[in-house]
C-alpha cells in the first residue's frame, strides 16, 4: 500500500509541474491559470494572475482597477480571490502569504505569514471566519482581521478550497484522505482514506453523499454523516478536476481525456462517455441545457446532457485548465501558455473579447 501511495504521489508531484509550472533557463517560474470571481452582483469580475489581481467590467473585459495598489514583488496568485462582506478581497499567493486587500482601493490591509508552503487554491468563508488551505498540509482558521484561531494539520499538503454545508467543513489533501471538520474549532468529525491522492475539492449533493475523484482513477461517494463509501466508480484514468452534479447526473472528466455522466448515487456504469481531445482538469459547468468542458488541448466544449457535442471552439497554442464561469450571457474560461489570460465566448462558442494583461 505504501509503495503504490509514493507512485500515485510521484505521478502526481510529475502532472503538478507539468500543470501549474514553466521553466525558463535554469530558473524555475511559477504558473498557472487565473483564478476568476465575480462580484456578488455581477459588475465586476476578479481575475488573479501572476503578480496582479484584476479588476474587470465582465461586459467588455476592460479594467476597472487593479491589485494591490503597491505591488508586492515576491507575491503570485493563481487562486480565486475571495470577497468578504466588511469590503475585503483575500488572495493567497505562491509566497506563501494570504493577502487582505481593501476591495475599494487595493490597499493591503493585512497579511497572514504563517504558513510554509503555496495557497493552491481559494480559502472557504464561513461565518465571517476564513478558511484557508495550505501546501504546506495545514488549514487554517483565521478571523477577518487575519488572527489565527485554529490550525487543523493533514499528513500531506492541502490543495483544494474546502466545502461546507453549514454544520461541517469538508476538506481533501493529497494524503487521499477526505476530512470532516468543526467549524471554527476544526476538531475531527471523521475521516475516510480513499487509498490515493486527491487534489480536487468535494463536490456535496442533495443525496447525502460527497463526491470526490482520486488519482486511484476512481470517483466515490461518501455518506457526508459518517464519511463511509457507499458509490464507487472506476474511471480510465486518474481525475484531477472536482466533478459537478445536475438534475440528478454527475459528471467528470479524467486525464485521459475521457468524459463521463453517472447517474448520481446509482449504477457504476456510466449513461454515456466522451473520448476528448487533451487532459480535462477543470470542473465541468452546467448551465440550463449545455455542458462546459475545458481541455488541455485548447478546447472549449459545449455539450447536450445526452452526450452529444453541440460545438467545440480551440485556442491556437493555447491550454485550457480551470472550470468555465457563467456570467451573464458569457462563458469565461483562463487561458494558460497565452498572452492573453483571459477569453470571453457566448453561448454560441463565438468571442466575445480577450484580455491581455500590461506587461
Amino acid at each position: 500500500m505504501k509503495k503504490k501511495r509514493n507512485l500515485q504521489l510521484l505521478l502526481l508531484f510529475v502532472a503538478f509541474s507539468f500543470l501549474l509550472s514553466a521553466c525558463g533557463g535554469d530558473e524555475f517560474i511559477p504558473s498557472s491559470w487565473a483564478g476568476l470571481t465575480p462580484s456578488e452582483d455581477g459588475s465586476r469580475l476578479y481575475v488573479a494572475h501572476n503578480q496582479g489581481i484584476y479588476a474587470l467590467d465582465p461586459a467588455s473585459g476592460i479594467l476597472q482597477l487593479g491589485y494591490p495598489a503597491e505591488a508586492d514583488r515576491g507575491a503570485t496568485y493563481f487562486a480565486a480571490p475571495v470577497i468578504t462582506s466588511d469590503g475585503q478581497l483575500l488572495a493567497g499567493a505562491y509566497n506563501n502569504r494570504l493577502y487582505s486587500y481593501n476591495l475599494a482601493s487595493g490597499a493591503e490591509l493585512w497579511r497572514f505569514t504563517q504558513a510554509r508552503g503555496r495557497y493552491i487554491d481559494s480559502p472557504l468563508l464561513l461565518n465571517d471566519v476564513i478558511y484557508a488551505p495550505n501546501s504546506d498540509g495545514k488549514l487554517y482558521a483565521l478571523s477577518l482581521n487575519g488572527t489565527l484561531l485554529a490550525t487543523f494539520e493533514s499528513e500531506k499538503g492541502l490543495w483544494s478550497t474546502p466545502v461546507t454545508d453549514g454544520k461541517a467543513i469538508f476538506i481533501s489533501g493529497m494524503d487521499g484522505i477526505v476530512y470532516s471538520l468543526a467549524p471554527r474549532t476544526l476538531a475531527v468529525n471523521w475521516q475516510t482514506d480513499t487509498g490515493a491522492a486527491i487534489v480536487t475539492a468535494p463536490v456535496l449533493s442533495d443525496d447525502g453523499l460527497l463526491y470526490i475523484g482520486n488519482f486511484n482513477s476512481e470517483v466515490l461517494g461518501l455518506n457526508q454523516r459518517t464519511g463511509v463509501v457507499e458509490w464507487r466508480a472506476t474511471l480510465n484514468e486518474m481525475v484531477w478536476g472536482p466533478p459537478a452534479l445536475s438534475e440528478g447526473l454527475l459528471y467528470v472528466g479524467d486525464l485521459g481525456g475521457t468524459f463521463y455522466a453517472f447517474e448520481a448515487g446509482g449504477s457504476q456504469t456510466p449513461l454515456w462517455q466522451l473520448q476528448l481531445e487533451g487532459q480535462l482538469v477543470g470542473a465541468p459547468l452546467v448551465k440550463e441545457d449545455t455542458i462546459y468542458l475545458t481541455s488541455a488541448a485548447g478546447y472549449l466544449y459545449a455539450i447536450d446532457p445526452n452526450g452529444t457535442i453541440r460545438w467545440a471552439r480551440q485556442t491556437p497554442e493555447s491550454k485550457l485548465m480551470g472550470t468555465p464561469l457563467a456570467l451573464g450571457d458569457l462563458i469565461l474560461v483562463s487561458l494558460l501558455e497565452n498572452d492573453s489570460i483571459l477569453i470571453a465566448y457566448d453561448h454560441n462558442g463565438t468571442v466575445q473579447w480577450q484580455f491581455t494583461p500590461d506587461k
